[in-house]
């Protein structure tokens, strides 16, 4: 006989089979739910992984100091092939470069610096880490590198240029200032240096007017006539430098035998040769070639070059002409070198010779008239038949003048 069940027996079966807590519900309800979480965890690997081996940067994964990941992009990074990441130089090297304190959870910190990699080649690396725990599992720290070498190049190049143009600006605004400081040297000498003729010309005129002696008169007319003169050698030589910076090359050049100009100079110059005593020394190599020149110009060059020369040499001393053949930016050329051997020009005075209105300390000590223009306008000249023109001077040999001109003009 069948034993009659207990009620309440039949009632906790009934719930247990209403709410699934038996152990075949139990089967049926987590088994399935836990392959499906197990399937979408190797699902996510597989796709971080296919992200991590694609990516452009570098991705390294340490825990509890094993290296757990890193991808290809990385070795490409560091240039270290070595299979056995925990060996591998570069990683140590990087991973002593950033902050691994494990007491900043989450919070990603950015490092950039130079390695050199072991094929000698450097490279810039901007390095992204943060440390992550999840649940109770140990803390990882998460790197990624990105190689910044092109772009740091390109900005490196970029402030570069930057710097190089800057710097061209400032010499360019130098340039400016210096320029507006010479036109206002410029007009300030012109003003001084016209002022003074003026200024005597009209003191001996009055004087010419209130006094008729005749020897004060004869003395008045002397000095007019001398400061009208030097007046007039100013003036002349303003209208020559107004006209050299209005053209820049030479205008009419011709074939001109050289020595035969400056053999002209000298002997317009024969009287102040003869009042001083000075010897002359001239004497040109029968081979000298012609030049092609603009006469009027050059002429105005030896002219100076030969009145200085007279003035500050010595009652009888000496002055000598002389050609040689030489080489111009790799063109053939005469050099006419002109030497005194006067007192020679102080070291301090020398590389401000060929400055505008400049007089250096012979020039004032000789009481010697002149408009301080000449040797600028020699340089000017020179220059624009791709000339040149140097001085140097010395006790033992006195001031030698050279003066180079190509046989062409280009």
């Amino acid at each position: 006989m069948k034993k009659p069940s207990n009620p309440s027996d039949n009632w906790d079966n009934m719930r247990n089979k209403i709410i699934g807590l038996g152990e075949r519900s139990l089967r049926k309800s987590y088994y399935p739910e836990l392959l499906r979480q197990l399937e979408a965890t190797r699902q996510s690997e597989e796709l971080f992984r296919l992200l991590a081996d694609n990516t452009h940067d570098g991705v390294l994964i340490i825990e509890e100091n094993i290296i757990k990941y890193a991808n290809s992009r990385l070795a490409e990074i560091l240039g270290d092939s070595h299979d056995d990441l925990s060996k591998n130089a570069m990683v140590s090297i990087l991973i002593a470069q950033i902050n691994t304190d494990f007491s900043h959870h989450g919070n990603p910190t950015i490092t950039e610096f130079w390695i050199t990699r072991p094929d000698k080649n450097k490279r810039f690396l901007h390095v992204r880490h943060f440390h992550l725990q999840v649940a109770e599992r140990p803390v990882r720290l998460y790197i990624m590198v990105t190689d910044l070498t092109a772009h740091k190049r390109r900005e490196e190049d970029l402030e570069r240029r930057v710097h190089e143009r800057t710097s061209e600006l400032q010499k360019a605004y130098q340039k400016l200032k210096e320029l507006d400081q010479l036109k206002n040297d410029f007009i300030s000498n012109v003003s001084h240096d016209l002022r003074t003729p003026l200024t005597n010309i009209q003191l001996y005129a009055r004087l010419l007017e209130l006094n008729k002696k005749p020897k004060k008169q004869a003395h008045y007319w002397q000095v007019l006539n001398a400061e009208s003169a030097r007046l007039e050698t100013l003036i002349e030589d303003l209208l020559v430098l107004s006209s050299l910076e209005h053209s820049r090359f030479p205008q009419n050049i011709e074939k001109t035998n050289i020595h035969q100009l400056i053999a002209q100079e000298l002997k317009a110059l024969q009287a102040r040769i003869k009042s001083k005593c000075v010897v002359v020394k001239h004497q040109p190599p029968s081979n000298l070639p012609s030049l092609l020149i603009e006469p009027h110009r050059i002429k105005q060059v030896f002219t100076n070059l030969l009145a200085n020369a007279l003035t500050y040499t010595i009652e009888g001393g000496n002055v000598c002409i002389s050609y040689t053949a030489v080489s111009l930016q790799n063109k053939p050329a005469v050099c006419i070198k002109i030497q005194n051997d006067g007192p020679s020009i102080m070291p301090t005075d020398l590389p401000h010779l060929f400055e505008r209105f400049y007089r250096g300390e012979n020039a004032l000590a000789t009481k010697s008239h002149g408009s301080g223009l000449g040797l600028a306008i020699c340089q000017q000249i020179i220059e624009q038949h791709y000339g040149k023109i140097t001085i140097n001077s010395n006790e033992s040999d006195g001031t030698i003048v050279a003066v180079c001109l190509p046989l062409s003009q280009n």
